[in-house]
């Protein structure tokens, strides 16, 4: 486990890493630029219909709840640009790090933004219905890192797996070793939950369960032979 953290750590630091950390940053600031814009925009129009100072009020607060929303939306943001660069991630590497494994197969970015719509929205769902339980000290933070340590877990593990695998195989997989994608997803809804620092986890999260999946399928080979079918 302390190895799959460290390569990505080292990964972190590379050229093509950075590249690619990079534009899926970029593409976060943009999509968080049209969301914060559009809101404010939506608001304007709203308070234009009234006069006076109720005008001015509704334009105040609805401008002020627009960019509270935007800010809060910046994280599901983020992890839908890594969605949408998984692949380069993946690649960069596998590249480095797995030069003589076979390549995965890339995603089309409609493929990639589906599936990151559906895991972001999932998981903002779930958190969404928890939040009663999450106000109960003592319980609140079992309950998050239990949650999202197998959210996150689930999420960036078949991202990368269905590169290699089948869906079946990716859920086989999964279910094969979900005692330590559970503990890694714990540790990276941690991270998950820095402020700041949450707008690249997904990006980490993604590099860290490449690592892992590759690490995971070595093991697998070695204990149960060379016919076990992982596509590596």
């Amino acid at each position: 486990m302390i190895e799959a953290w460290r390569r990505t750590a080292e990964d972190c630091f590379t050229p093509e890493f950075r590249a690619v950390m990079a534009r899926a940053l970029g593409a976060s600031a943009v999509a968080f630029a049209l969301v914060g814009w559009g809101a404010i925009w939506a608001v304007d129009r709203i308070a234009a219909r009234w006069e006076g100072w109720l005008g001015s009020a509704i334009a105040l607060l609805g401008n002020m709840a627009a960019l509270a929303l935007a800010v809060m939306a910046f994280p599901i943001l983020a992890r839908l640009a890594a969605a949408l660069f998984a692949d380069d991630i993946a690649l960069a590497i596998e590249r480095r790090r797995y030069p003589g494994d076979p390549p995965g197969r890339p995603e089309s970015a409609l493929e990639a933004l589906g599936r990151g719509l559906r895991d972001a929205g999932f998981a903002l769902a779930i958190n969404a219905a928890a939040l009663p339980l999450y106000l109960i000290p003592g319980l609140n933070l079992a309950l998050y890192l239990a949650i999202n340590g197998v959210l996150i877990a689930r999420d960036f593990h078949d991202g990368v797996a269905r590169r290699y695998l089948s869906r079946e195989e990716v859920v086989a997989a999964r279910k094969r070793h979900r005692g330590i994608l559970f503990i890694h997803g714990m540790f990276l809804s941690m991270v998950f939950a820095v402020p700041i620092v949450n707008i690249a986890a997904p990006i980490l999260a993604t590099a860290l369960m490449t690592n892992v999946f590759k690490m995971l399928c070595r093991d697998t080979k070695k204990g149960l032979g060379a016919g076990v079918n992982l596509a590596l």
